[in-house]
């Protein structure tokens, strides 16, 4: 009876090792799934604000993301950034040669005038080009927000001018 046990187990542990790494898997696609169009859709967009702005919320929601930023160059307009997962532990405990996974995310950005910019960015996995529709659809969430939030205004200037509303008279 233990015997078929211990079997039944050795077969389920790795079975069910392996549904999980399935499930935490992301759903990318390879580039070449995608039309031109499509790709431009899912990887652009117009930022309705300056290139030093547009530039400065980029670098904040890669951060945002757990990026490191590998590369930047303000005047060229490209940030290049990676994420590392150590799998050192799946290594030892599952399979010898499972490899780590090596995230890179490209971000080039083109003045349009003065006032708007545009961004395209480009996502890969190990060196493979991929598209991850949700991820892209969070990055551009982050960005969004980075170039929507304002300085805040310091205490000894707030305190120093007086509300518009505070000077009317009643």
């Amino acid at each position: 009876m233990k015997s078929s046990f211990y079997r039944t187990s050795l077969l389920l542990i790795p079975a069910m090792l392996f549904g999980m790494a399935c499930v935490s898997c992301a759903p990318t696609r390879n580039i070449s799934q995608y039309s031109q169009a499509q790709l431009s859709a899912i990887t652009t967009r117009e930022v309705d604000a300056d290139m030093n702005a547009t530039y400065r919320a980029a670098i904040d929601a890669v951060f945002d993301s757990g990026f490191t930023v590998s590369h930047s160059d303000r005047e060229g307009g490209v940030v290049t950034a990676t994420r590392k997962i150590d799998r050192t532990q799946e290594r030892i405990w599952v399979y010898p040669y499972i490899n780590d996974t090596e995230y890179s995310v490209s971000l080039l950005l083109r003045e349009i005038d003065p006032a708007r910019t545009s961004v395209r960015l480009s996502f890969s996995i190990n060196g493979e080009a991929q598209i991850d529709e949700q991820w892209i659809g969070e990055f551009w969430r982050l960005m969004k927000r980075q170039v929507l939030m304002k300085e805040p205004v310091a205490a000894s200037e707030s305190s120093a001018s007086p509300s518009p509303q505070a000077e009317q008279p009643k």
